[in-house]
């Protein structure tokens, strides 16, 4: 019979232009495509992972007729994204000014198929491999041997087709998919594409165990030392082995195996691979899991309104505010076990990966098995078997940074979002999403309680719930009973005029921290600038040392001798001479961390001294270790960047020390002074949290600007009323909406005449309800060789800017501008 007329479905692609494409259906593959499911589809001159979106659409508008290009391959047995995510990918496209298709890729990190090309050796091929090289044979004959050689090193068995890029690591020459379609040519290779499959199915592995002829007979015996050794792993291993782990037990490799399968020595075979779900305790983690423990009446107070919420299976949105150390972690980890014994599931959202792993060990003491971790520090490899786990309903809690607001949770009944202020929470790249809003959104769509929560909420955030748009629950006072740390303010200003010296460290912070060391409890000492010295200039032209890519002052890394900028980590070695002038000494001041720590060595050099910034915690699991040695008390002084103001209890932390504590302020952004007052009052709690009480002194040469002051009072409400005032004065969210046009080029005058076309024809709408600012050069100007210009768009009604934004879409688009040369970021949460 003939196959069923083919269907057709429209297709999300990865790419930057917002509307859907068309693809007819191939008979067999009909009830295969389905909506959510990734199907591999052709796209100009390549092939490319795309996500079905809808099924049978309509032709296109002027019903004219075309043929349309086939869907290739479906990729999914199952839909990889279920309704409620479209819709939620949908929806964030429409608003954050992106392609479905982008969104969706997001959505959906890792997951797309790859195609590789793979080469096997012929007949032909082995005979020319194996004849004696004549005496005559030229390089590229030499060459063409190598490569031959190598593909039946790697293939272990005649006619086995290999990767390509396993042969670039073996052979010693770059091997082109053009020099192997030559090889083919010639008769030697056989060549083809092959798609390795990513996404949320199951993994599979290689099983390796004993064969019926091992030990039975002489002719059967191993060959080879590699051959023994893997006959040996086996030996105690009756069930069998993983080929990885065989191969890290005894060296045999896949030519190895096969060789032992081929004389009946092992059987091999296929296996799904189980799951890795990281999150689990660490064997170095020695200490013991804590107990819940008795709610105090504010904090029960808070969860009996979450639960309630949960249990009415529908939408509600709370802001949770306490001070630093009020308990908001227990009221959040009761409401998802609330949530759990509903029947239902439960998303916890971090503003970072470094909050992640103690937090991780926490949940994982109280929800065992139920808990997978979602974020981007993870193995391709771990996230998609947490992602494939959560979709199978095994997983019903989740944690992750902002990425994990789209993990395929079902009956979803709340949503944490800690720390909500955090503007790790919104994506520096396209599609510029906010993650603690999506989870707003999604909450509001699954009928779920969102429960935001901070000690110094966002701004925007704070007048939401002050007018009735979300519900305040508030926690007032600190857990146990501990009093909030008593803040000194030191002026240094006045220390320069005392001492003669700009200082480092004042005489009383300096005095602090042997006090402290003399009692055996820890400090903390937080200084938000990495490197050694933070400018480099010229001391007879007075020129300072920029990146060449950024219009930013190169730091000085001293440990490995090396300016770097710290927007596009370009590095160059330090010069011996002024690179302007040529002549003149080069000066290197400020201070970052690196130059804190030497400092603070030679001040007290018995002292455990430790360090966190990104220089530092590179490498994997590297932060978590550095934090469990302070939990433990190995550290009596860790110093750091805002890393170390995040979230963190430890319990005999007594002094927290904070220098340029008034840096933030010279920002040109409308968000310095919340940025200043969140990172003061952050740090500020970590101290104190215990019996013994609390001390900060922070460092400034503000001391008396309001979001100072009021960090150091313990005073939100008080800051919040003075910013609110601020922003109000000048139109400033909250009380209107802004969406922010960048346009980059190499070349300045080019992307001023860009954003001056767009901007031009946005003023000419003639729409009083949006201001159009701009264009003007970015407070930023130049960042990794782009220049930079933006165009602001300002108005009291978001639909209105919104209607705004969609035009200058519209715009961008018919100006043929290319996607990297345009940014669109909607609720920005900085201008520079």
């Amino acid at each position: 019979m003939p196959d069923p007329a083919p269907g057709r479905v429209s297709v999300a692609v990865p790419g930057p232009l917002r509307r859907l494409w068309s693809y007819s259906v191939p008979g067999p593959l009909r009830d295969a495509c389905r909506p959510g499911m990734r199907v591999l589809v052709p796209f100009g001159g390549r092939r490319v992972t795309g996500v079905v979106v809808g099924v049978d659409p309509p032709p296109d508008a002027e019903g004219r007729p075309y043929e349309l290009k086939p869907v290739e391959r479906v990729l999914d047995e199952a839909p990889a994204l279920d309704a409620d995510l479209l819709d939620l990918t949908r929806w964030a496209a429409e608003y954050y000014g992106a392609s479905w298709g982008e969104m969706i890729r997001t959505a959906l990190p890792g997951q797309q198929a790859v195609l590789r090309f793979e080469v096997a050796l012929t007949v032909a091929g082995e005979e020319v491999l194996g004849a004696a090289a004549s005496s005559g044979a030229g390089r590229a004959a030499e060459a063409s041997r190598h490569i031959l050689a190598a593909v039946s090193e790697a293939a272990g068995a005649p006619g086995a087709f290999v990767p390509l890029e396993s042969l670039r690591r073996r052979s010693g020459v770059e091997v082109s998919p053009a020099r192997a379609r030559a090889l083919a040519r010639s008769g030697l290779l056989a060549v083809r594409e092959a798609m390795r499959r990513a996404g949320p199915e199951a993994r599979h592995e290689t099983w390796v165990t004993a064969g019926a002829a091992a030990g039975a007979a002489a002719g059967a015996a191993p060959k080879g030392k590699r051959q023994k050794a893997a006959l040996d792993a086996l030996a105690g291993r009756p069930g069998g082995m993983s080929a990885p782990d065989l191969h890290a037990a005894s060296g045999a490799g896949a030519v190895v195996l096969r060789a032992l399968e081929q004389r009946g020595l092992v059987c091999l075979e296929t296996r799904p691979v189980a799951p890795r779900l990281p999150g689990g305790r660490t064997a170095d983690d020695a200490l013991p899991p804590a107990a819940p423990h008795t709610l105090t009446p504010g904090q029960r107070e808070a969860l009996d309104a979450v639960v309630a919420a949960v249990a009415a299976r529908g939408f509600e949105a709370f802001l949770l505010h306490g001070v630093t150390g009020s308990g908001k972690t227990e009221v959040y980890l009761r409401a998802l076990e609330a949530a759990l014994a509903a029947g239902r599931t439960a998303l916890y959202l971090v503003p970072e990966i470094g909050l992640t792993p103690l937090l991780a060990r926490l949940m994982r003491d109280r929800f065992g098995e139920s808990l997978a971790l979602l974020h981007s520090g993870l193995s391709d490899g771990e996230r998609q078997d947490a992602w494939r786990e959560v979709r199978a309903g095994r997983v019903r809690v989740v944690l992750g940074a902002r990425s994990a607001v789209f993990a395929p949770l079902r009956d979803l009944g709340i949503v944490v979002v800690d720390e909500e202020h955090d503007t790790s929470y919104k994506q520096d790249e396209h599609p510029r999403y906010n993650g603690r809003d999506l989870a707003i959104v999604r909450a509001r769509a699954a009928g779920a309680a969102v429960l935001l929560g901070s000690a110094t909420p966002a701004v925007e955030t704070w007048f939401r719930a002050t007018t009735g748009k979300l519900r305040l629950l508030r926690l007032r006072g600190r857990v146990g009973g501990a009093a909030l740390p008593r803040v000194m303010r030191v002026d240094m200003r006045h220390e320069f005029e005392a001492t003669g010296r700009d200082l480092i460290l004042s005489r009383r912070l300096r005095d602090a921290l042997e006090e402290r060391l003399r009692r055996r409890e820890q400090s903390l000492v937080l200084l938000n600038r990495r490197g050694f010295s933070t400018y480099a200039m010229c001391r007879a032209c007075g020129k300072p040392i920029e990146c060449d890519a950024c219009s930013i002052g190169m730091t000085l890394h001293l440990k490995e001798r090396r300016l770097r900028c710290h927007y596009c980590n370009a590095a160059r070695a330090v010069p011996a001479a002024c690179p302007a002038c040529g002549g003149g000494p080069i000066h290197f001041g400020g201070t970052g961390t690196e130059r804190l720590e030497e400092t603070i060595r030679s001040l007290f050099p018995l002292a455990r001294v430790a360090r966190m910034d990104r220089d530092t915690v590179r490498g994997r699991g590297a932060a978590e270790r550095l934090l469990l040695r302070v939990e433990r008390g190995e550290i009596d002084i860790l110093l750091g960047t805002q890393m170390i103001a995040k979230g963190h209890d430890f319990p005999n932390v007594t002094l927290v020390g904070v220098l340029a504590g008034d840096a933030l302020l010279g920002f040109p952004d409308f968000r310095a002074g919340e940025r200043t007052f969140q990172l003061l009052a952050q740090v500020a709690g970590r101290s104190g949290r215990r019996a013994a009480p609390g001390e900060v002194i922070v460092q400034a040469f503000d001391p008396d600007h309001h979001a100072v002051r009021a960090a150091c009072e313990h005073d939100y409400e008080g800051f919040a009323r003075e910013e609110l005032r601020y922003r109000k004065s000048l139109r400033y969210p909250p009380y209107t909406a802004l969406a922010l046009l960048v346009f980059r080029d190499p070349d300045y005058d080019t992307a001023l005449a860009a954003a001056g076309r767009i901007a031009a024809g946005l003023k000419g709408r003639g729409d009083d309800e949006v201001q159009v600012l701009g264009p003007a050069p970015a407070p930023l100007e130049r960042l990794r060789g782009q220049w930079r210009v933006q165009v602001l768009l300002k108005g009291a009604r978001r639909a209105a800017v919104k209607r705004a934004l969609q035009d200058a879409a519209q715009r961008i688009e018919e100006a043929g501008l290319r996607p990297d040369a345009v940014s669109i970021d909607v609720d920005p949460v900085s201008t520079l």
